[in-house]
């Protein structure tokens, strides 16, 4: 004797009486949105190579893929120091530094205070750094926020060198 099975999709206009017994399953889409990102990793090189060469826009391209040049107005930085990065579509993006310690903490804001990245750097020995990247929006949501592979990308290039 050959088994059949014959599945039928729920017609919510149907009455109870007549739904199957089964129903498949349902899906939803659920879209994830974040005003906040933290990311934190271990590079194995000394805190101020690691903080020079974070904190030099010479070096931002080669370890964040959206960014193909980025210029300070002075470095190294201090605060209120200007720094501008662009993307493939040419449009620059513009950022102040409202932190600043060396070898400790980097902080940049947009513009408009709204966007802002933090940079925090500790030692854990003589050639290993602990690094957190924090950003964060205080209106709205991040519209591309940093992945740990942006941050793995960094440790590579770091580590390598």
């Amino acid at each position: 004797m050959e088994d059949r099975h014959q599945e039928r999709f729920c017609d919510p206009r149907e009455s109870q009486l007549e739904m199957p017994a089964k129903t498949l399953y349902s899906l939803e889409i659920l879209t994830i949105t974040m005003q906040k990102n933290k990311i934190t990793i271990i590079i194995n090189k000394p805190i101020e190579e690691v903080f020079e060469f974070t904190t030099n826009p010479k070096n931002t391209h080669l370890w964040i893929p959206s960014i193909v040049e980025e210029i300070a107005e002075e470095y190294p930085p201090k605060i209120r120091t200007q720094y501008k990065n662009r993307g493939n579509d040419s449009n620059w993006n513009f950022y102040k530094v409202i932190e600043f310690q060396k070898n400790k903490i980097f902080t940049l804001s947009d513009l408009e205070d709204n966007y802002h990245v933090r940079y925090t750097y500790r030692k854990i020995n003589e050639n290993s750094t602990e690094m957190e990247y924090f950003e964060w929006m205080e209106n709205g949501e991040l519209s591309n926020p940093f992945t740990d592979d942006i941050i793995q990308k960094l440790k590579s290039v770091m580590e390598s060198n």
